[in-house]
């Protein structure tokens, strides 16, 4: 029978073909650039203390690893490992070309523990990092490196949110002023990349979760929150507030027997892909005052699989959006995000958007909520059966992508034993125009 789990299939072919293809298999466009990276010959050990940059760059796609992070964060400069270089911003596609298609992703756990209801990774500084990051590869069988590889770079690195470090700071909750109160959870992220033609635009992570503490996390829920940055970076004025962001819940297979796959996949892209006098280019132009290279893909992240629950509820995908009003100053008159009547949260910040403190973040996590793409705002009416009126002031400019915005895409609700794991495997790919 055709189903989802086929699309499982697919990317595990993918590692094994992958896997059986030699160093010397690369694509037409990595034989012709001129930033192929190699393994740099710095680091004879595959480990390194968290204080490098990391980067995946052997792809057509350049990612920017973050420590506390998922995406963004880790140092700039020469990263350890890959030669090359990071990744201008977060995220670059196609790598070198200077252009941005993504900013930081964060990682978000929530869940209840005993009478608590808990979320880390909200807010900045509650994921604290280990000290080693782990690295392989399947480029050089005579590295260090080489054992236990799967894709051309892999990046192990492992995270927690019950930080043994006094000196480890972390924001306060939103509501009650409290410190951060932790699930007591491990996070290790495995990401792995290629420079074949098939799988130069993906790149996939393995996000498993540990209880190391003594009491179960029960209902909990995994997601990413995501902010894009999609733009040339040569114009810092234009690469801010023009940006889109929308769900993907199916696509249709035009090959094998016919059928729709879910994906539920969260993509971003910019508004108008940034044309210049007119017309799209792929050269630094000047037009306007601005410094513009047309910047025309788009980029997604969605789940490959996830833990079922027998004889309990399925888990099920969230996808939510929201203005982000606090990179400037926090207004409640314009923090907006979809939210829809029937199951109306009041978040108490006199806002509607950013779920401030633990219990409005894991009330989000666990939504079931699938926000309609931020483009549709101004199309909203005020009768509208399903969703909440939008502030009229301002669902033009968010329709148009003028706003700094944040999305979050997230499944559950697992149950995680003390001393337990599970594993959630997602996939980053870009789309090219």
């Amino acid at each position: 029978m055709c189903s989802s789990r086929f699309g499982v299939a697919v990317f595990s072919l993918l590692i094994t073909l992958s896997i059986c293809y030699n160093s010397q298999a690369r694509s037409a466009w990595d034989a012709t650039s001129k930033r192929q990276p190699t393994l740099s010959t710095d680091n004879a050990n595959p480990y390194v203390m968290t204080d490098c940059g990391l980067a995946h760059n052997v792809g057509k796609l350049a990612l920017h690893l973050g420590y506390e992070t998922l995406v963004g964060g880790s140092r700039r400069g020469l990263p350890c490992f890959t030669g090359g270089r990071v990744p201008p911003t977060a995220a670059e596609y196609p790598r070198g070309s200077g252009l941005s298609v993504s900013s930081e992703v964060r990682l978000l756990l929530g869940g209840i523990s005993g009478i608590d209801t808990l979320v880390s990774g909200n807010e900045w500084g509650e994921w604290y990092p280990s000290d080693y990051v782990e690295f392989r590869s399947t480029i050089d069988p005579t590295a260090a490196a080489y054992e236990g590889a799967v894709s051309e770079q892999d990046f192990i690195m492992t995270r927690s949110d019950y930080p043994t470090n006094p000196y480890w700071t972390v924001w306060p909750d939103f509501f009650n002023n409290r410190p951060h109160m932790p699930l007591k959870v491990q996070l290790t992220s495995r990401s792995y990349s290629w420079s074949y033609e098939y799988a130069e635009d993906i790149i996939l992570f393995d996000i498993e979760i540990k209880n190391i503490g003594t009491r179960l996390i029960s209902d909990a829920f995994f997601g990413i929150k995501w902010r894009p940055l999609i733009g040339y970076i040569g114009d810092a004025r234009r690469i801010y507030r023009d940006d889109l962001g929308g769900f993907v819940p199916s696509v249709d297979i035009s090959f094998g027997c016919g059928y729709t796959d879910t994906v539920n996949m969260a993509w971003i892209a910019d508004n108008d892909g940034d044309p210049a006098h007119g017309e799209f280019t792929d050269k630094v132009t000047v037009d306007g005052g601005h410094i513009i290279k047309s910047v025309r893909d788009v980029t997604g992240f969605f789940f490959l699989d996830y833990p079922r629950r027998a004889g309990r509820v399925a888990p099920y995908v969230s996808y939510n959006w929201w203005h982000d009003t606090c990179l400037v100053e926090y207004t409640p008159g314009t923090d907006f995000g979809p939210r829809r009547r029937a199951d109306y949260r009041d978040f108490r910040t006199g806002g509607v958007g950013t779920p401030y403190g633990d219990v409005n973040m894991y009330s989000v996590l666990g939504s079931g909520e699938i926000d309609y793409d931020q483009a549709y705002t101004a199309n909203i009416g005020y009768t509208d059966p399903v969703w909440m009126h939008p502030d009229q002031g301002q669902a033009a400019d968010i329709s148009d992508g003028a706003s700094f915005m944040v999305y979050t895409l997230s499944v559950g609700p697992f149950e995680i034993e003390p001393g337990a794991t599970l594993s959630i495997p997602m996939a980053y790919v870009a789309g090219e125009d």
